[in-house]
């Protein structure tokens, strides 16, 4: 099992699985996407994946971030994903 971190987000990939738990109390904007976008990549070495994202009940995203992170090359490797959402402001 692998595991990395951003200063905003924590990576553990147990080889077909990569979490992704986004830590409390941070805004994403482009430059965390982009970071964890690389991370992912590399903490996964570009292999196929199944993807969960636990998102913590303070955490939000910028519009500019939400759009970058829906590009395409950001799931070329990703099978599934799945998010775990705590807040119920963001569910909505």
């Amino acid at each position: 099992m692998k595991e990395l971190s951003t200063d905003t987000i924590h990576f553990i990939f147990g080889g077909k699985l990569l979490t992704t738990e986004l830590i409390g109390d941070v805004e994403i904007d482009v430059h965390d996407e982009e970071e964890a976008y690389q991370t992912a990549k590399k903490i996964t070495e570009g292999k196929k994946h199944l993807s969960l994202v636990l998102v913590s009940q303070d955490t939000s995203i910028t519009r500019e971030a939400q759009k970058t992170s829906m590009q395409r090359k950001h799931h070329t490797q990703v099978v599934a994903q799945a998010f775990v959402i705590r807040s119920l402001a963001q569910r909505i």
